[in-house]
């Protein structure tokens, strides 16, 4: 598997800008359009790339900062239909609270442009989702300091 080639063939089906840095790929994947030319489309930033073995590739984006005021029974239910993704909260640290990520995964030998469309398309909207209910504003999870610094 190419996971360059496969990874642009999937962005090209999404319609999404795609970059890629080091050894990871990212895509900006637009998740509601917008009929008002005074608002921008909502999306979300994934990042895409092999494990550790390269055995598999993981398809992930950060949503936000999780709090104790957060839902998770509300979060729990909006996986009740996801296919591929599973949410989980990140480490934190002193100066860092945990992070929201969504996050799935693809076996590499199975993984072609289709595939890997539907399955950063579903990370997306889910994170999207999340975001909305959590945030009620897609300025309130990750701020541009942490888009720019490379977090997905």
């Amino acid at each position: 598997m190419d996971l360059p080639s496969v990874v642009k063939q999937a962005a090209q089906l999404l319609d999404a800008s795609f970059e890629e840095e080091a050894h990871a790929f990212f895509l900006t994947v637009t998740v509601t359009e917008t009929e008002d030319e005074d608002e921008d489309d909502r999306t979300q930033l994934v990042g895409v790339e092999l494990d550790e073995e390269g055995e598999l590739v993981v398809v992930s984006t950060d949503v936000g900062p999780w709090s104790e005021e957060h839902d998770l029974a509300e979060v729990l239910r909006l996986m009740r239909d996801a296919l591929f993704s599973h949410v989980y909260l990140s480490e934190g640290t002193e100066d860092e609270p945990e992070q929201i990520v969504v996050e799935a995964a693809i076996v590499a030998e199975k993984a072609d442009p289709e595939l890997m469309a539907s399955v950063i398309q579903e990370v997306a909207e889910i994170a999207d989702e999340i975001e909305l209910m959590l945030f009620d504003s897609e300025d309130e999870g990750l701020d541009d300091e942490d888009e720019e610094d490379g977090v997905v």
